[in-house]
């Protein structure tokens, strides 16, 4: 298995998530990652920052809460049950701008960002 260390954050539990500038460097493995919510309804060319949103299966994340540029932008997968429930911006359009940390795998091209898929955590500050 591959191991790569960052400072003293490895992604390996919550309090040493990885920032999402940092997941290019960890495509493929399983890691938690710190950010902000900045929008939803992501398609492979397109994000929507404002409410309101109707997509709940995907958000943004980013590395701080004014972010509206697509190309500073990270998608995490909601998988249906309790984390998409509690976390799409459809139904919690409160949860905007907050910050989060996400456990997932990372993916190269998730509808066509770096981002987060077979999230199994996600926690929000």
């Amino acid at each position: 298995s591959d191991t790569l260390l960052v400072g003293s954050n490895d992604g390996s539990t919550k309090e040493k998530a990885i920032s999402v500038q940092s997941l290019p460097e960890y495509i493929g493995l399983k890691v938690w990652v710190t950010g902000y919510i900045v929008g939803g309804d992501l398609t492979t060319t397109a994000i929507k920052f404002d409410p309101p949103f109707s997509t709940k299966s995907n958000l943004a994340i980013a590395s701080a809460r004014g972010i509206r540029e697509r190309v500073s932008c990270y998608s995490v997968s909601l998988p249906s049950g309790t984390i998409q429930t509690t976390f799409n911006l459809v139904e919690n359009p409160a949860n905007l701008g907050k910050k989060v940390w996400v456990k997932g795998t990372v993916n190269a091209k998730y509808l066509g960002l770096v981002g987060i898929e077979s999230t199994t955590e996600f926690i929000l500050e």
